[in-house]
């Protein structure tokens, strides 16, 4: 029965990831860039839970992509030079975002929103990849 329960939680992490590097993916100038910066950190963040939890670890409640990379590496993976760059993205799932809707910081540049995207979709396209390799080796 536990094994089950982690797939689908994995499942639905991959799932909820996915869609908010859809949401992400498709910002355009209508879209506050904040909100974009927070999608791609959300897919992120999922992403790296999925694969900790397909690792058969465990997460702390967190939006802080550096502690869950760091989890990662922990269980052994060696996390790329791409995924890295995602740390970046803590910014805008944490309670710094609030300063971004308050308008106590200023918004995302768009190079920023950007590169906010390609860090997501990198750290997503690593994740699945991972998982469907852990899988394959059960």
């Amino acid at each position: 029965m536990p094994a089950q329960h982690d797939d689908d939680t994995i499942r639905n992490l991959i799932q909820s990831a996915e869609a908010r590097l859809e949401r992400a993916e498709t910002y355009d100038t209508k879209t506050r860039p904040e909100l974009t910066c927070e999608d791609a950190q959300q897919a992120a963040e999922l992403a790296l839970k999925a694969l900790i939890k397909a690792r058969r670890g465990v997460y702390k409640r967190t939006h802080e992509i550096e502690h869950l990379l760091e989890t990662l590496e922990e269980l052994g993976e060696i996390v790329p030079a791409a995924v890295e760059s995602a740390k970046e993205l803590t910014d805008y799932g944490g309670a710094e975002r609030y300063e971004f809707i308050t308008g106590n910081a200023e918004a995302p540049a768009l190079e920023t929103v950007a590169d906010a995207v390609r860090a997501a979709r990198e750290t997503f396209a690593w994740c699945t990849t991972r998982i469907r390799a852990l899988s394959q080796d059960r």
